[in-house]
């Protein structure tokens, strides 16, 4: 019988085998279409990568954190570090329920330190409450942690407050709504994340800020709301996007929410024209 030299495109190198001719043939086809597998199952994770539509974007350490939804419904972020990149993503309720457990770690007062509940997706990943900030763990269920970022409280309310909207982007992935007729000209616009600006949207000189309650202050309680919401090109905030991603207290976040109509900012640019910015900014109330 001639011998045939045959050479594996996947696992490299010459092999010689005593087979007929149908043989050679059948052991090709099962290599080329193991190639073909192995080609597609390597491309999805960058084609799942790709399909991520991206809310906002934190940089801590060593590590890019991008949230986001990706249009099969999950939400969840992208971690790179390196020339690594892991999708950590679960469904919009995992998310919501992971981001308040997440939050009522933040919020802990007096101890040194928390760790929150871990988000069981495609990767696992925690939030840890510590003396000085707040450290970003990944890592699976039951084994150490094989990447930590850390991070202030401020940015880390930030990463809860875009998954939370990742969420909701997930949702409407999955149920989209019914053709409706155009927006209004007013939000006929999309809003953009302050990282998508050449110039972000700033508070104008003299533009007023929220009033301590007086009974917190008599009692000196002090405080912080972290807000967001949509300010316009023309430098008011559009009320019926206001959101509170932390308050401390009702009457911090009521007198917040009493002074954005008198606000004023100078409105976000992008390539010399004003647009609509989503903007993320805390007021902190101190006593003096």
């Amino acid at each position: 019988m001639k011998r045939n030299v045959y050479r594996n495109p996947v696992l490299g190198g010459a092999q010689t085998y005593a087979r007929s001719g149908a043989e050679i043939r059948l052991l090709r086809m099962r290599t080329l279409l193991g190639t073909v597998l192995l080609a597609s199952l390597l491309g999805s994770e960058a084609s799942a990568q790709r399909r991520v539509r991206v809310l906002g974007t934190l940089a801590t350490d060593s590590v890019t954190f991008q949230v986001g939804a990706r249009d099969d419904g999950d939400a969840g972020l992208l971690a790179t570090h390196g020339n690594s990149t892991v999708w950590c993503g679960a469904d919009p309720r995992m998310i919501r329920n992971w981001v308040r457990g997440s939050l009522m770690v933040l919020d802990s007062v007096g101890a040194q330190e928390l760790r929150g509940p871990a988000l069981i997706g495609a990767c696992g990943i925690r939030l840890v409450r510590t003396a000085d900030g707040t450290v970003i763990e990944l890592a699976e269920p039951g084994k150490p942690a094989r990447l930590a970022a850390h991070s202030n409280l401020v940015d880390a309310h930030r990463l809860l407050g875009w998954l939370d909207a990742a969420a909701d982007a997930g949702d409407a992935a999955m149920h989209p709504e019914p053709t409706a007729p155009p927006p209004a000209v007013a939000s006929s616009h999309p809003a953009y994340f302050e990282f998508q600006v050449e110039k972000q949207a700033m508070p104008l000189p003299g533009s007023p800020q929220p009033s301590y309650p007086s009974m917190l202050r008599a009692a000196s309680v002090t405080g912080e709301v972290i807000a967001q919401f949509v300010v316009d090109t023309s430098g008011m905030v559009e009320q019926d996007t206001f959101k509170v991603l932390k308050s401390t207290h009702d009457l911090f976040t009521q007198a917040v929410r009493q002074t954005l109509p008198q606000m004023r900012y100078s409105p976000a640019v992008v390539g010399g024209r004003k647009v609509r910015q989503l903007v993320q900014t805390p007021f902190v109330f101190t006593a003096k």
